[in-house]
This record gives C-alpha cells, structure tokens and sequence, in this order.
C-alpha cells in the first residue's frame, strides 16, 4: 500500500475546491487535503509549513491578490519550496498568454475543464 499524499489546493473558486475534495474522497488511498483561496494566503501556507511542505500543490493561475504566476515564482525563489511538485491549471474558458520558462519552473499547464452529468 502506498504512503497516502499531502496534498494542497490553491483555488479562489469554492465551487472547484468541493469538486476537487469530491473527487479525492472517491479514490481508494486516503490522502490529506488542505486549500488556500489566494495566492497570498498560499504563501503564508508554505511559509508555516515549510518544514512539512505537502507532496503536491495544485495551483489555479487566476487567483485575486497573488495569481498563480507570481506565486510560482516565489515559491521556485525559495530554497526550501523550490522542490514542490507544482500542477498548474487555469479555466479553459480564460484566455491567457504565458510562455513557459525556467523564471518560474514552469513545464506544463493543464486547461480544467467541469463537465456535469446526471
């Protein structure tokens, strides 16, 4: 059995935060789940916790106060968050111009989409 993950939500959207706790609680290994809903309140997470970092953060792009770049960069800054597993995703209907770089660590971004069924 595998060790069961840490992981940290940073999503302004409280509708996406229950669908993405929803969706965890469906998988067979229980993992711990913590959200911020800006970026300044992710930083303050980290900073708290960087003893104790989760094993991956999953970051929206369009957070008020910090988004999700500028959060990205600092935490890559950090000697001690530089190591976090960052998932980075933004709403498929926002459009966005960003190339990716090594400024920010960033290799891949997801497009999230919801599809609700009955």
């Amino acid at each position: 059995m595998t060790k069961p993950l840490n992981i940290l939500l940073a999503d302004d959207d409280i509708d996406d935060c229950r669908f993405f706790k929803q969706a965890l609680e469906a998988l067979p290994n229980t993992s711990t789940f913590a959200e911020v809903h800006d970026g300044d309140e992710l930083l303050n997470y980290l900073q708290k916790n960087e003893e104790q970092l989760p094993d991956v953060l999953f970051l929206d792009i369009n957070m008020p106060r910090k988004n999700g770049f500028e959060c990205l960069v600092e935490i890559k800054k950090n000697e001690k968050t530089k190591v976090l597993p960052v998932e980075c995703f933004l709403p498929v209907t926002r459009k966005i111009k960003y190339t990716p770089s090594l400024k920010t660590g960033l290799m891949y971004m997801c497009a999230s989409q919801v599809v609700l069924r009955n």
